[in-house]
């Protein structure tokens, strides 16, 4: 404690015993009140003190803000102003004047900090619900890139030559994959489970139908009935195939999986291709934002978190992680 805050506490102490003896003032039998000659010394002791507040005040004023720094030192100036003036007024309690109009600057000071903070909020709110909706859009947008479009089509046209069924089934595919995509874009609520996996599900036969020797899956989901952000796990899906299993030169095997835990739900894209090193940022900077995008999507929408661990040449593990309702 400092020197100013010690001697206003000294000086609050030796103003209230005087006021508890009866050195200031008196109340006689028939209950008249009575000053006493050391009457003026303690309001002169009050004055002192809360002129010694409001330096200290001005010397805090950067830390307390303006506004506080002038509400704080308007209240203590009100009450020296009548610990000065009570002596020439007797008989009328300045005090309790001087305590009503603090009351009332604290009151006001109360309501313009709760708005301040309602209105910080409603900004944080505003912020995050643009990062959502960019992130969303970021996401389904990758899902439909000129590049991806180009190799399908690409794949298609000979199928077209060589297998015409094939071709009919890989366009229904790539149909769907863009419908779902295009409703990502405009959905700011959760999906269920079991309608991601099915994208995932033709995603990933899709991605088969132009590269069979390269992308090869499986789907293990017993557990359902709860929620993730749409395109969450086929995000997790597309970068294991673009930067897992194509790069490798025979491919690999990309398995998606859903358990239940006692606190919370998984979902796990499990692949064994090339890997990357995790405690560096991925070389890959659509990898990279995927993964953040994702990460701060299942964090904001389900409260849920997405872990990562791979290692090079030895494959990668993404885990989403949806926490179960709390029970009342």
């Amino acid at each position: 404690m400092t020197l100013w805050p010690r001697f206003v506490c000294a000086v609050t102490a030796i103003n209230l015993v005087p006021i508890v003896a009866g050195a200031y003032f008196t109340v006689d039998g028939t209950s008249v009140y009575h000053r006493t000659p050391m009457f003026t010394v303690g309001m002169l002791a009050i004055a002192l003190a809360m002129a010694v507040n409001i330096a200290l005040i001005v010397a805090n004023r950067k830390r307390l803000g303006n506004r506080s720094s002038i509400a704080l030192a308007s209240c203590l100036f009100v009450v020296l102003t009548a610990a000065i003036a009570q002596p020439f007024f007797y008989g009328l309690n300045l005090g309790v004047l001087a305590t009503s109009i603090c009351a009332v600057i604290v009151l006001g000071e109360m309501q313009h900090n709760t708005t301040d903070l309602l209105l910080a909020r409603e900004r944080q709110l505003s912020h995050a619900r643009r990062a959502l909706a960019e992130s969303r859009l970021s996401i389904a947008t990758s899902q439909i890139s000129p590049h991806f479009l180009g190799n399908v089509l690409n794949a298609i046209y000979y199928q077209c030559l060589t297998d015409p069924q094939e071709a009919a089934k890989s366009i229904e595919l790539l149909s769907g994959h863009m419908n779902n995509a295009s409703r990502a874009m405009l959905d700011d609520a959760c999906a269920p489970i079991s309608e991601e996996l099915s994208h995932v599900r033709d995603y990933l036969e899709l991605r088969h139908a132009m590269s069979p020797d390269k992308v090869r899956y499986a789907i293990d989901a017993p557990v359902e009935g709860f929620d993730v952000p749409p395109l969450s796990v086929i995000t997790l899906v597309e970068n294991a195939v673009d930067h897992g299993l194509i790069p490798q030169k025979n491919g690999g095997t990309i398995h998606v999986s859903t358990r239940e835990l006692d606190t919370c739900f998984e979902v796990e894209a499990l692949d064994d291709g090339i890997g990357f090193d995790t405690p560096r940022s991925p070389a890959d900077d659509h990898l990279h934002v995927g993964l953040v995008n994702t990460r701060f999507r299942v964090a904001n929408m389900c409260a849920g978190d997405l872990l990562v661990t791979s290692s090079p040449g030895g494959g990668t593990k993404a885990v989403i992680r949806i926490p179960k309702p709390v029970e009342d």
